[in-house]
């Protein structure tokens, strides 16, 4: 008669896993938007980034001066990270 083994493997459920990142919000009254044009505002007194949609609707995101914003745009569709365009760095101006 074989024994059986005492050690059970525990998973636990998708949603009781930690997150990648610790301050991470998810806005999901973006989702399924088509996105017309994203923008930059670095000014010394507004900084933000606004998402502009095809039905009219716009996504701010405000940021805090002293700031630096890099934006890369990449391909995932063979599976794999492959860069197709990277920006410069645009620093907020602090006051």
């Amino acid at each position: 008669m074989k024994s059986q083994s005492r050690k059970k493997t525990f998973k636990r459920p998708p949603e009781a896993r930690r997150p990648l990142y610790r301050h991470r919000i998810e806005l999901p009254q973006t989702k399924g938007r088509m996105v017309k044009m994203i923008e930059l505002i670095a000014d010394s007194d507004y900084q933000c980034v606004s998402i502009h949609f095809q039905d009219n609707t716009d996504l701010e995101v405000m940021i805090d001066p002293a700031l630096a914003f890099k934006a890369s745009l990449y391909d995932w569709k063979t599976g794999k990270q492959r860069l197709l365009r990277r920006w410069p760095t645009v620093r907020s101006v602090s006051i």
